[in-house]
């Protein structure tokens, strides 16, 4: 593709999330950009940070405003995204690292961002707080960073957000009707296909090569979710489901504030109620249906059948089945065996450096 075409490519995709979501447009975004660097973080260690993390239109953006209603919170929004930060030019779209790697490439930039140590328009436009103590880092890209960074600094919390894979590729599809998921992102890496995929070698060749795009974005889900739900203990981090925030809020308030050591205040229901600036002006909070089962139409019985197939694969129809809800009280608790037929291989947490 040519650099004029790239750019109108990107001018394009801007105008439609213009049309579809509240909160884009120029002289907004622009106010947001100058205020967000309106601050000074007088931090530094990252045990003040939390790192909410989970697939893009998976709620991550609203679970983090809800935090910082409740606190003295700088946002930092999706640093890893390559291009934001010139520090992270090592990083990879959908980068897995092993637990325990030591590259100071990685790792030097990785405290630098956890610790509050960078800056950027673009990181910073949601930011509201001045003299912040304390930070909430979201990421859509970093899933498969989390053990890695779960280990690289101790004592960071770490929020995963979870919601159906069908609702969040129904909302990737009504943003992006060309949104595109490369399985090649995945399967390239040779120490994640070691560590965890060479079991579904053939179902992601097929998929890569012969599926649907809806099929890919299902296979993305489950690949983004199990490598931190099969590697991070108990207690090293928190599932926050949508869904359970929409259906029994106070239950899910109360158990990821006391995952974080603090309690629920007002500001907190207050925020709860809002849209977060990443909502479309179609989405289904607008239009007051149920976003927990809104995708149904959209997706159809086919598909929802061929994803509840494809997360068997990986045995997340644990979490998850046809229905929306999630049938995990708490997915971090769960043990997630290898796939049918590969149960004597080694298991993946015993896989790599330490």
């Amino acid at each position: 593709m040519t650099s004029k075409a790239s750019v109108s490519n990107l001018v394009e995709r801007w105008r439609r999330r213009r049309r579809k979501n509240f909160h884009v447009d120029a002289r907004t975004e622009l106010r947001s950009i100058v205020r967000g660097q309106l601050y000074w973080d007088s931090g530094g260690d990252w045990r003040d940070t939390v790192l909410v993390a989970g697939q893009g239109r998976s709620g991550t953006t609203w679970v983090s405003e809800i935090l910082r209603s409740g606190g003295g919170y700088r946002a930092i929004d999706e640093p890893f995204h390559p291009g934001r930060l010139s520090i992270t030019r090592e990083f990879k779209p959908r980068q897995y690292v092993r637990p325990g790697e030591r590259d100071t490439r990685l790792l030097d930039p990785a405290t630098r961002i956890v610790s509050g140590r960078v800056r950027s328009p673009w990181i910073d436009r949601y930011n509201r707080k001045l003299l912040p103590r304390k930070r909430i880092v979201k990421e859509t890209r970093g899933n498969l960073l989390l053990p890695w960074l779960s280990i690289s600094f101790p004592g960071m919390p770490i929020v995963l957000v979870i919601r159906h894979p069908c609702a969040v590729v129904a909302s990737q599809f009504a943003l992006e009707p060309d949104w595109q998921v490369d399985l090649r992102r995945f399967t390239s890496q040779r120490s994640l296909m070691e560590d965890y995929l060479e079991p579904f070698g053939d179902e992601l060749e097929a998929a890569a090569t012969r599926g649907s795009e809806f099929e890919r974005h299902i296979f993305a889900w489950c690949i983004e979710n199990l490598v931190p739900l099969r590697l991070l203990p108990e207690g090293e981090i928190h599932v926050a489901y949508y869904e359970n925030f929409v259906t029994k809020p106070l239950d899910e308030l109360t158990r990821l504030f006391a995952f974080l050591g603090s309690e629920v205040g007002d500001d907190v229901f207050e925020a709860l109620q809002k849209p977060s600036h990443s909502t479309r002006k179609d989405s289904a909070v607008v239009r007051a249906e149920n976003p927990v089962d809104s995708w149904k139409k959209a997706i159809g019985p086919d598909r929802s059948d061929r994803a509840m197939e494809i997360l068997g694969y990986f045995g997340l129809d644990r979490i998850y089945g046809e229905d929306g809800l999630p049938r995990a009280g708490d997915a971090a608790a769960l043990r997630f065996p290898l796939p049918r037929g590969h149960e004597d291989a080694p298991p993946a947490n015993d896989a790599g450096p330490v």
